[in-house]
């Protein structure tokens, strides 16, 4: 809902933004999707983000760390503001 596309296609080498991740370039992936969002994302949602985002299951965040991580602690849209959006977004 933040991007208002999905990170990546699919899952597998040929797809270039999963490419970044796998690859250790997170930089150039926020970098690429960061170009069509005005304003840019905050420092906590990249962070979130990427934790979430790691390879490797024992690197991920546990559902416990998601929910306790600073961009998880800040304002939330009512449930009418996001029935509002994705109306929008037909």
């Amino acid at each position: 809902m933040i991007t208002g596309h999905p990170p990546f296609t699919q899952a597998t080498p040929s797809d270039r933004f999963y490419k970044f991740i796998s690859g250790n370039r997170a930089d150039v992936f926020w970098r690429s999707h960061a170009r069509n969002k005005k304003g840019g994302f905050s420092e906590e949602f990249i962070s979130l983000l990427t934790s979430m985002f790691q390879l490797i299951p024992s690197q991920r965040l546990t559902t416990a760390d998601i929910v306790g991580h600073p961009w998880m602690q800040g304002p939330m849209a009512s449930p009418e503001e996001v029935r509002a959006e994705f109306e929008v977004r037909d």
